[in-house]
């Protein structure tokens, strides 16, 4: 369920607007992401597509809404990717009942890009078993096992995430 009302979201995405900066929300769930976009966001964090919490669920018209609109999706495979390896491997981690396994995630994200969303890198470090020194790693690697070649992982991580911010111009590449 979304946390704040379409009207509550546009009243914040107007003023960050009217001062040149950008908004991105965290949300996993359709309802939140729906309302979201629908405020004018500019990214979102996670994007999972959970309908209920816990259940995926990939919503078509929903994806071409972000894509049409230029919304942004960080999947941060990397919050829960290391505690779904250490769970593998037969250690007790601290993942929420119902979390959304990364192969799942991985076909959301696909799916996502397929849908013409820009898909960029986003690690949510600090975050359960995602440590700073190693998060962005992750998280490309994640995005070559969804099908990113390593050159769109890589540009996923730098330029997609520049242009994210509206930074592009300063940072994110290497130019001549």
């Amino acid at each position: 369920k979304a946390q704040f009302t379409v009207p509550e979201m546009k009243r914040a995405v107007d003023v960050a607007n009217a001062n040149g900066l950008k908004v991105t929300v965290h949300a996993r769930g359709v309802e939140g992401i729906r309302a979201a976009v629908r405020a004018g966001v500019h990214g979102v964090e996670h994007s999972r597509m959970e309908v209920p919490p816990g259940k995926w669920e990939f919503d078509d018209e929903l994806a071409k809404e972000m894509a049409d609109r230029g919304v942004h999706a960080a999947p941060t495979f990397a919050a829960s990717y290391r505690a779904f390896q250490c769970q593998a491997a037969g250690a007790k981690v601290g993942l929420r009942k119902g979390a959304i396994p990364i192969d799942i995630r991985q076909k959301n994200a696909r799916r996502l890009r397929e849908a013409g969303v820009k898909v960029i890198a986003g690690t949510d470090a600090g975050a359960s078993m995602a440590r700073f020194e190693e998060a962005m790693n992750n998280e490309m690697e994640c995005l070559v096992g969804a099908g990113w070649s390593h050159q769109e992982a890589l540009e996923a991580a730098t330029y997609g995430s520049a242009e994210a911010l509206g930074r592009e111009k300063e940072i994110g590449s290497l130019e001549a």
